[in-house]
């Protein structure tokens, strides 16, 4: 890999190593002998999760809270798996308590060049955590067999941890939110529908209530009904008691419920007016307001 092409790389690394360290609450990433103008190659990475840092008089566990390892990566990075070397008390299968500290995560086996330091750094905290480890004296063999032989002999029989059992059973990452895609995604919030007619500012929207009243004897059953609904309820004056009256039609807000009207000509002047559509032909409704107000008006209705 060319000299610029290295420099990106560890420049992505660097930038996956911080975005590692804001989803953990267990992870510490912190760059050391760095080079001005240059991209970190040097980590020293705490763990402040449980994990096991050495034996009691009893042989039982010693609980710690804070592991730190280095990581420093060669001049054949990323062709070169980086060197890892723990720093403080440690008691893993895997990594060796004593001198040279060494850390086996597989790495000379499974390591390749597209690999990403932060999938290195999570395998070290699960490691911490007991939820990785391997004791079993066969290959691939553990690199600390005195620790491999307790948790074979000792720990897993007490039942201290095990295989399902691990010292400490928090996520190293918190949970990433996801966004939903095709079907699993939610069905989406209908727009609210304009419903007909005119708004004025100020003025609320009166739904009008239309009922279609075919004969005279309708519009006395929905008079009467309207009639039985404006009754006053117990303690209310009497006078204040809505009067609905038969000879008009019924009307709310400005509104004329149910009467409809046809247009005919005065029998006497032949005008043309309106009249209710629920009036008899022979009824003396057809005399226009003029004639009616004429002085023989009442002598022509009696004959």
């Amino acid at each position: 890999m060319s000299l610029h092409g290295r420099r990106a790389r560890l420049l992505l690394e660097y930038e996956k190593l911080i975005n590692l360290e804001k989803r953990s609450d267990f992870i510490e990433i912190k760059p050391i002998d760095v080079i001005e103008g240059m991209p970190p190659e040097n980590y020293v990475i705490t763990f402040k999760c449980r994990g096991i840092s050495g034996l009691e008089e009893d042989k039982s566990p010693k609980i710690a809270e804070f592991h730190q390892v280095s990581m420093k990566l060669s001049s054949n990075f990323p062709n070169q798996e980086p060197y890892l070397k723990w720093i403080t008390p440690i008691w893993h299968p895997n990594i060796e308590h004593k001198e040279p500290n060494h850390v086996c995560t597989n790495n000379v086996q499974t390591w390749y060049a597209g690999k990403s330091l932060d999938d290195l750094v999570v395998k070290l905290g699960e490691m911490v955590q007991y939820q990785h480890y391997y004791a079993k004296w066969k290959e691939p063999y553990p690199v600390d067999k005195e620790v491999a032989d307790w948790v074979v002999n000792v720990a897993e029989p007490n039942g201290w941890l095990g295989p399902e059992k691990p010292i400490d059973e928090r996520q190293i990452l918190r949970p990433q939110k996801t966004r939903l895609r095709g079907s699993a995604l939610p069905p989406p919030i209908p727009k609210p529908t304009r419903t007909t007619g005119r708004l004025k500012l100020g003025v609320k929207r009166i739904t009008e209530e239309r009922i279609v009243l075919n004969s005279s004897e309708n519009l006395k059953q929905y008079v009467t009904q309207e009639t039985k609904n404006s009754e006053p309820s117990v303690g209310v004056d009497s006078q204040k008691q809505n009067k609905v009256e038969t000879s008009t039609p019924v009307r709310r807000q400005g509104i004329t419920l149910g009467l409809k009207t046809k247009e005919v000509k005065c029998i006497r002047c032949y005008t043309t007016f309106k009249a209710p559509n629920t009036l008899n032909e022979d009824d003396l409704e057809f005399f226009c307001e003029e004639c009616r107000e004429l002085p023989h008006f009442s002598a022509q209705t009696s004959k």
